[in-house]
């Protein structure tokens, strides 16, 4: 239980703490931050399949480290990209709908636990890696989103992404 709650602990802190650097990270004509943050995520999933393979409890303290980084990228990257492409009025609506979409990730232990009667852990865990690299070029290959009319545009990236910073580490 104690394990458990220290790599729960750390991953939410990794997850806070990396936002001020994930601000800085993204840039107006290019998805440098979710593209950190996809590459991170699928090194930490196939860091917490060799750690459930090779039962280490220092490689699951990694890999959740890792994880919780690439959730903090993400989650910045993610509302400064919705600010981006929407206009002032669409905002809050699509806001609320980047958050639950993206807090829908939270229930991946259940199904992988549930699905472990059938695949182990381990390979479950490849699959989802693979899964992971499969986004992760698409983020690489994809084209730039147009941005809305009345939307914030390039020049409020960096604001945006303080503001979201602030708001996300709440």
């Amino acid at each position: 239980l104690i394990y458990a709650t220290a790599l729960t602990v750390v991953t939410l802190g990794a997850g806070v703490l990396i936002q001020p650097v994930a601000r800085r990270l993204d840039h107006a004509h290019r998805p440098r931050a979710i593209l950190v943050a996809m590459v991170v995520v699928t090194t930490g999933v196939g860091a917490a399949a060799a750690a459930v393979e090779l039962d280490s409890a220092w490689g699951a303290a990694l890999a959740a480290l890792m994880l919780g980084g690439a959730y903090g990228v993400a989650l910045v990257a993610g509302l400064v990209e919705v600010q981006r492409i929407s206009t002032p009025a669409e905002q809050p609506a699509l806001t609320g709908v980047y958050y639950a979409l993206s807090y829908v990730g939270f229930l991946l232990p259940t199904a992988l636990a549930a699905g472990a009667r059938w695949v182990p852990t381990g390979p479950e865990l490849a699959i989802v890696a693979m899964v992971a690299l499969a986004t992760t070029l698409l983020v690489l290959t994809g084209r730039k989103a147009p941005v809305a009319p009345g939307a914030g545009g390039p020049e409020r990236v960096g604001r945006a992404g303080q503001e979201l910073t602030a708001a996300g580490s709440r």
